[in-house]
C-alpha cells in the first residue's frame, strides 16, 4: 500500500511540472515567456487532457505568428512594388497620381465625344422634320391649286351650260317674263322647271316617258286628265303642239309646269274646261331615248 502511495505521489509531480511547462507560451510581438497560473485542483489531469492543451496552445501560437506576417506583409507591398519596378515610394505614388489623372482626362472625354454626338443627332432629327414639313407644305399648296383649278373649270363648265341653253332658247325664239319668270316659246307656250334634271336632254325624235295631270282654266283648276306613264315621240304629231314645244331641252327626273294656249292646243275644242280655255300641265320626265 505505501509503495502505490509512492508511485501515486511520483505521477502527480511529474503531471505538475508537464502543466507548468505547457503553460508557458512565446508571444511572436514581444519574444518573451508568458507563464500561465495553473489552476487549483485537488484531483490531477489526466495525459488525454494535457495533450489536447498542448494542442491548443501550439494552435493560438501558429494563428498570431500568420497574423503578425499579414500585417508584415501588407506594409510592405507598396515599398515592395516600387522596388520591383526601380522606383521609390514616393515615385510609385507620383505615378500612380499620374495615372488617376490620365483616366480622369480619357473619362472626361468620352463624356464630350457622347455629348457632341447627342447634339449631331438632334440636329440631324430636327432637319428630318423639318424635310417633311416642307414636303407636306408643297404637297398642300399643289393641292389647293389643284382644287382651285377644279373649281374654275367647274365654274367654266356651268357658264358653258347657261351659255348652251341660251343658245338653245335663241334658236327656238324663246323669251323670258320679267314678272313670272317662265319662259315664252312659240305659239305662247310657257313654261316653269320646278325641278331641272340631271340626266338626257330631249331632242326632236326623243321617244320620252312622262307622268303627267290636266288642269283646266288655272293652275288649281279641275283636274280632266292624268297618267302615270305615257310614252310618245317628240316632233311627230302624236301629242298637241303645246307638248313638242314646251317639253324639248328638259332633262331627264326634272319636272316641269307647262302653260299651253288653246293655239297650241285643243283650239276651240272644249274638253271639259270650257271652249279655248288655257291648259296647265304638270309634267314629271321618266325616261328619254
Amino acid at each position: 500500500m505505501q509503495e502505490e502511495k509512492k508511485r501515486r505521489k511520483v505521477s502527480g509531480s511529474s503531471i505538475k511540472k508537464e502543466d507548468e511547462e505547457s503553460s508557458r507560451i512565446v508571444s511572436p510581438k514581444k519574444q518573451k515567456v508568458v507563464s500561465k497560473p495553473m489552476e487549483e485542483d485537488d484531483t490531477p489531469k489526466s495525459k488525454k487532457e494535457l495533450r489536447k492543451e498542448r494542442k491548443a496552445a501550439l494552435k493560438v501560437e501558429k494563428l498570431e505568428t500568420r497574423d503578425l506576417a499579414a500585417t508584415d506583409n501588407e506594409s510592405a507591398i507598396s515599398s515592395t512594388a516600387g522596388r520591383q519596378r526601380g522606383l521609390s515610394t514616393a515615385a510609385y505614388l507620383k505615378q500612380k497620381q499620374q495615372l488617376r489623372r490620365k483616366k480622369e482626362r480619357l473619362e472626361r472625354k468620352l463624356r464630350k465625344e457622347s455629348k457632341e454626338r447627342a447634339q449631331e443627332e438632334r440636329f440631324c432629327e430636327q432637319n428630318r422634320l423639318r424635310q417633311e414639313l416642307k414636303v407636306a407644305q408643297e404637297k398642300a399648296n399643289k393641292q389647293k391649286t389643284a382644287n382651285s383649278t377644279n373649281k374654275k373649270r367647274k365654274r367654266g363648265q356651268s357658264e358653258e351650260h347657261v351659255d348652251d341653253l341660251a343658245v338653245l332658247k335663241s334658236l327656238f325664239k324663246e323669251t323670258t317674263d320679267p314678272t313670272t319668270g317662265a319662259t315664252i316659246c312659240r305659239l305662247g307656250v310657257q313654261y316653269v322647271d320646278i325641278k331641272i334634271g340631271s340626266g338626257p336632254i330631249i331632242h326632236a325624235n326623243s321617244l320620252v316617258t312622262v307622268q303627267y295631270q290636266l288642269r283646266g282654266g288655272s293652275p288649281n283648276g279641275t283636274l280632266l286628265d292624268s297618267s302615270k306613264k305615257f310614252t310618245f315621240r317628240i316632233g311627230k304629231g302624236e301629242v298637241i303642239q303645246g307638248w313638242d314645244i314646251g317639253l324639248k331641252g328638259m332633262k331627264l327626273g326634272g319636272v316641269r309646269n307647262l302653260i299651253v294656249p288653246p293655239k297650241a292646243g285643243y283650239g276651240s275644242q272644249d274638253i271639259g274646261a270650257g271652249a279655248g280655255a288655257m291648259l296647265y300641265f304638270k309634267v314629271s320626265l321618266l325616261g328619254v331615248r
